[in-house]
């Protein structure tokens, strides 16, 4: 196997700019409770802003990608697989990007695909700051698009093909 990729993760920015926005949105509910309502209002503001924030942690911060030299790691809400490159069947992007491996397929929630309006809009990511770039453009024609979503993609197929 070809070594000298750098390693790169892969997550949605998106989703920890809505964690983000949403917590904050709801720790400024918690304080007004706080402050214009009964302390036992704000202590059940504060634990339901707890649950909230678990699961925005879990849905949307935590997922990510991870292409290393020894293998890809797909962490996903509930479960974190690693899988070495020989082990690697294919990989393809319909809604999520999927990697089909000895044992099944598994879908990585951190690398949804690019919306058409965002493509319509021109909200693409400058692939020119992604690892792997030349090996990335090689794939560029057998992909659906050329968002940032595919550099995942492209990185990993530059290394099974490497």
């Amino acid at each position: 196997m070809f070594t000298g990729y750098k390693d790169a993760t892969f997550y949605s920015r998106s989703g920890r700019f809505l964690t983000a926005v949403i917590l904050a949105i709801g720790v400024l509910g918690t304080v007004e409770f706080f402050v214009n309502h009964r302390i036992s209002a704000g202590i059940v503001a504060t634990a339901a802003l707890a649950l909230v924030a678990v699961a925005l942690y879990l849905f949307l911060w935590r997922p990510r990608l991870e292409v290393t030299d020894a293998g890809i790691l797909v962490v996903n809400p509930l479960r974190s697989r690693r899988f070495a490159w020989t082990s690697i069947r294919s990989v393809e992007m319909r809604w999520l990007l999927t990697i089909t491996t000895t044992s099944g397929s598994v879908a990585v929630w951190a690398v949804p695909r690019q919306s058409r309006a965002s493509d319509a809009f021109g909200m693409r990511t400058d692939m020119r700051g992604l690892p792997d770039y030349a090996a990335q453009k090689q794939h560029e024609e057998q992909d659906n698009g050329s968002g940032a979503q595919n550099a995942a993609l492209r990185v990993i197929r530059s290394r099974l093909d490497g």
